[in-house]
């Protein structure tokens, strides 16, 4: 015991304080012209069959892929973020592969197939204000005006709030971009949160919506064509004869071909020079034509039409690109 110490203290108080410490905060040195360039990439990433999901903030890029106008992409507050799997607020979405296994049994759902899809307090958003125990709305969440959204093709699988959707896909040439405006923002310091940030801030139906945008089998185009494909201008052909072939190449895949080359051959000898057809659409045809020249040929020749000789389009099928005929040359004919 020390008998010359002080009283001792009866209380202590400890605050703590939201204020940043740091040193400043750099502001961004990306351009406009970075950034529109960066989101035309995107686009053009989506336009060739790729799935983009965007969360939270980054819904604020449709309009920098041009997909939406800007005016149209909002943002406002929640007391949680969450989900109301609806397009009109009546029927749900739940049988929506994006909406897929998110109402399972014993699931939490509010009026309208709401499901919260995040905690706001692990990621420092406020449920309550520092004085009192009402309910305090700062969860942010990030939506589109349903009107518009579905004006430009967009499908809506979920809304937060009437007439904003946070859950959707719109098709953008042979790819999609999803939208999930509330799963997990960027954690905030602006309230008060003593005992730190958290990493578990995400629900069940989070979980659940988020690996359900991440599906996606992308649409690929098929070029074929078979022996019958292939046809002549003549069927008796004099010696000499300069004969059109034509063949029609079929499209059999689920997305358009761009810039067919197709290659025509006699018995292993390349007639004339390599064909271009500008477009087929997936479901359509295309056809190319070449001149061949029969002088000084004779005998059984083997014509053989390879549509994308190169392979420089990814096709969902690479081993069905070429066909053959054989025609018979007597003498000065053929047949």
């Amino acid at each position: 015991m020390n008998w010359a110490a002080g009283t001792p203290a009866q209380s202590v108080t400890v605050t703590f304080s939201n204020e940043y410490a740091g040193p400043p905060v750099a502001p961004s040195q990306r351009t406009a012209a970075e950034r529109d360039a960066w989101g035309a990439k995107l686009r053009s990433y989506v336009e060739k069959g790729g799935n983009l999901v965007l969360t939270d903030g980054a819904v604020r890029n449709l309009a920098y892929l041009n997909a939406v106008g800007r005016s149209y992409i909002n943002t406002f507050s929640a007391y949680a973020g969450y989900i109301g799997f609806t397009r009109d607020g009546s029927t749900s979405t739940y049988a929506d592969p994006l909406g897929k296994d998110v109402q399972q049994p014993g699931a939490a759902e509010g009026p309208q197939f709401r499901h919260q899809t995040y905690e706001p307090v692990p990621i420092g958003f406020a449920i309550m204000p520092p004085n009192d125990d009402t309910d305090f709305n700062a969860s942010p969440v990030w939506a589109v005006d349903q009107v518009e959204w579905e004006r430009l093709g967009g499908r809506t699988v979920g809304l937060t709030t009437a007439d904003q959707v946070t859950l959707g896909e719109l098709k953008l040439g042979n790819g999609v971009v999803r939208l999930i405006g509330a799963l997990v923002p960027m954690p905030t310091e602006q309230y008060y949160h003593p005992f730190g940030l958290a990493n578990y801030a995400v629900t069940y139906t989070g979980y659940q919506t988020l690996n359900n945008a991440l599906q996606w089998q992308r649409a690929f185009p098929d070029v074929t064509l078979s022996s019958t494909d292939i046809a002549f201008s003549k069927t008796k052909i004099v010696g000499g004869d300069k004969v059109t072939i034509t063949a029609t190449i079929r499209n059999v895949g689920d997305a358009a071909a761009s810039n067919v080359a197709v290659r025509f051959a006699d018995t292993g000898t390349q007639i004339g020079a390599v064909q271009a057809i500008a477009s087929i659409p997936a479901g359509g045809t295309g056809r190319a034509s070449v001149v061949w020249d029969t002088k000084f040929l004779k005998g059984d020749r083997t014509i053989t039409v390879t549509a994308d000789p190169a392979d420089a389009i990814a096709e969902w099928n690479e081993a069905n690109n070429s066909a053959s005929r054989v025609v018979t040359v007597y003498g000065n004919k053929t047949r």
